[in-house]
């Protein structure tokens, strides 16, 4: 067993589940991180090549809608990316409003110059 689970259904198993299987497993909870530069490695992907998107969440309004919100430093005892202060939203619908999103950033991998 990982960190602090417990037998059975249980959020701390959510919690727990959710961040160490990142090969992109469907989970029911979105990960966001409060640091730019760490959404913006998730948004470049493992290559970090092209361009993605960094959106910026407005957690006061997550609250006002009920969105759960599960900081995993503070609920896991060995998070697996302890840099990223991950923590997951969790709507009751299963949707996370775009009520929620207050920007949204478009981001690039920084070009390299050609070797000759």
């Amino acid at each position: 067993m990982w960190d602090n689970s417990t037998w059975g259904t249980s959020t701390i198993n959510a919690v727990i589940e959710h961040q160490h299987a990142q090969e992109g497993l469907p989970t029911s909870g979105l990960s966001t991180t409060p640091f730019f530069e760490r959404a913006r490695l998730y948004a470049l992907g493992r290559v970090a090549s092209g361009c993605g998107y960094v959106l910026f969440i407005d957690i006061e309004k997550c609250q006002e809608l009920g969105i759960e919100q599960y900081r995993v430093n503070t609920l896991v005892h060995h998070p697996a990316v302890p840099e990223d202060d991950e923590v997951i939203l969790v709507a009751p619908s299963g949707d996370i409003s775009e009520q929620v999103v207050v920007k949204v950033e478009r981001v690039c991998a920084d070009v390299q110059p050609h070797s000759r």
